[in-house]
């Protein structure tokens, strides 16, 4: 019987999915932070949504949003302080080192309130052009001059308070041509989901980061340089 049912598995990259019983066998390998559902694939639509290289949509973040706002109000858990909405900034800052290595932070704001009314929980997501690139190719495949607004839905990842890659540019020096993309220009981008106490009770925020960030490729020096400020 072990045998026959091996045979009838199909593995994807990450686990293995029974066809007969239309379920996973382990739950999704980044938890929570795929949705609250752990044995869910391509949000339950993998007709026209796929999971190849790891990424998130924008898209799933804000379902991963209104799936943790509606779980925190169904809790209604108490706070100490009555706080009006948090109107703290969040934004990011990055710096380069070495050859080809990038690096952004999450950057809060001072709350000169002197409460601790947030936040709390927070779960970072990141952006940067080289992953919605490379999402938009396997998932549309080579699409000639696509859209600025097509690779900032795709390409997204969850992680901590600093994100950090090695990119090289002559990766994409065969391609970008036809996608309409400077492979020597990196932009990176950011969410946050996070609780807060208001007017004594927990709430679940979701905020963009103020500004984005880019870095130039330095031809003289061969890596990166910057980054600069992108204001939204």
């Amino acid at each position: 019987m072990p045998a026959i049912l091996a045979l009838l598995l199909v593995q994807s990259a990450h686990a293995f999915y029974n066809p007969v019983k239309g379920s996973w066998l382990s739950r999704d390998p980044i938890g929570e932070k795929g949705g609250l559902n752990h044995y869910e694939y391509a949000c339950n639509n993998p007709n026209s949504k796929l999971d190849l290289v790891g990424c998130m949509a924008l898209s799933d973040i804000y379902k991963i949003y209104r799936q943790r706002a509606l779980a925190t109000q169904a809790r209604n858990i108490c706070c100490w302080f009555f706080c009006d909405a948090i109107n703290i900034d969040y934004s990011i800052s990055g710096k380069s080192s070495g050859s080809d290595m990038i690096t952004a932070s999450a950057l809060w704001a001072d709350n000169k309130s002197g409460v601790s009314c947030g936040p709390f929980n927070s779960t970072y997501y990141w952006w940067d052009c080289y992953s919605g690139t490379a999402e938009v190719v396997q998932l549309f495949g080579l699409i000639e001059g696509a859209s600025d607004s097509l690779r900032g839905e795709y390409g997204w990842s969850s992680g901590s308070a600093q994100y950090t890659r090695n990119y090289s540019p002559n990766e994409w020096a065969g391609i970008s041509q036809y996608l309409g993309f400077d492979p020597y220009s990196l932009a990176i981008s950011s969410f946050v989901i996070y609780e807060e106490c208001v007017h004594g009770q927990m709430k679940t925020t979701m905020k963009g980061s103020k500004n984005g960030l880019l870095f130039e490729w330095d031809f003289n020096l061969n890596n990166w340089a910057g980054p600069s400020l992108l204001n939204k």
